[in-house]
């Protein structure tokens, strides 16, 4: 009698493949949805602050020593993000370095000024600032302008740079 009994196929929704396919549908469906969101979002944040200001107000620039930017963030990170990070400076300090990160992105550095100190601000440039940045020499007084991007491991980052004259 085994022989001649048909074999019986399970139902779909009982096969594993079923609840595999299911799974990554639900995760490809929240992932746009989660992007779309972002997206509405961000228009309507730029819908608003174009509209609340008919003239762009230029950014002024906080003005701030690489060793006070430094001790700041020492001394209480999320007061100094609330001081500095997303906003426009103009950082003045002694250059520890000049060079590139992993990414083939250029850097400078302004030391803390003191002896066996760790901590720096390292101000990156985009690449088309390289060749501005062969005038500039380590151990040398300069000022930079750029937006700080907040702490990471013991130096305070900041993005955009520009050499000030």
């Amino acid at each position: 009698m085994d022989a001649t009994t048909p074999e019986v196929k399970k139902p779909f929704y009982k096969k594993k493949w079923f609840w595999i396919g299911a799974i990554v549908l639900l995760i490809v469906i929240g992932a746009s949805g989660d992007q779309k969101e972002k997206t509405n979002n961000t228009t309507s944040t730029q819908n608003t602050t174009a509209d609340a200001t008919p003239a762009e107000v230029p950014e002024t620039a906080i003005e701030v020593k690489a060793t006070k930017l430094i001790a700041d963030y020492k001394a209480n990170e999320i007061s100094a993000d609330a001081l500095y990070k997303d906003k426009l400076v103009k950082v003045t300090g002694v250059v520890g370095s000049i060079a590139k990160d992993i990414l083939d992105n250029p850097y400078v550095t302004l030391t803390n000024e003191t002896q066996y100190s760790f901590e720096s601000v390292q101000c990156y440039f985009s690449k088309a600032d390289e060749a501005k940045l062969t005038a500039v020499a380590k151990d040398t007084r300069i000022t930079l302008q750029g937006r700080v991007a907040g702490k990471s491991l013991t130096n305070v980052s900041v993005k955009e740079c520009a050499l000030v004259q």
